[in-house]
């Protein structure tokens, strides 16, 4: 669940985050994300009640606005991982989630990406702002400033 959940060698964040349970006999959960990149939330999710599903409602504290997620598990009935039914109504970083008696499901939830982010090195948004952005914006709206004109620019800006 942490180093192949998916089959593609993906693994569980390297960078653990806060979480917490109500219920910590009949369940636990883990969550991390990569490098201090919150556009991907990796929850790790285990039901230990040996005779009921449990149906928990997650709440997630981020600036981040979190959309959908998929997810992967095994069970009591088979040790093998496989995709299972995905996060598809995440509302105000809320949801809930029901998981079935002795199953331990890994949830990779998915971030809206970031206002500024506009492009990244393949030219599509990559969930970073960051130089690729800058270039993008400044090719777009600054096209007609030259070096000499950023300090009209500023003081357009009332800087």
């Amino acid at each position: 669940m942490y180093t192949n959940y998916d089959g593609a060698k993906s693994k569980f964040g390297d960078t653990e985050v806060y979480a917490t349970d109500s219920n910590i006999v009949a369940s636990s959960i883990y969550a991390s994300v990569f490098n201090g990149y919150t556009g991907e939330l990796h929850l790790i999710v285990i039901n230990k009640n040996i005779d009921n599903a449990i149906t928990g409602t997650f709440n997630i504290t981020s600036p981040q606005h979190f959309r959908s997620g998929h997810v992967w598990k095994f069970d009591s009935n088979d040790p093998n991982i496989t995709a299972t039914t995905g996060v598809y109504s995440i509302t105000n970083n809320s949801f809930s989630y029901t998981i079935p008696k002795l199953t331990v499901c890994h949830m990779v939830l998915q971030a809206d990406p970031p206002s500024w982010d506009t492009t990244g090195p393949e030219g599509v948004p990559d969930g970073y702002v960051d130089i690729f952005d800058l270039d993008d914006f400044c090719n777009h709206w600054l096209h007609n400033y030259m070096f000499g004109h950023f300090a009209s620019f500023g003081s357009e800006w009332g800087t």
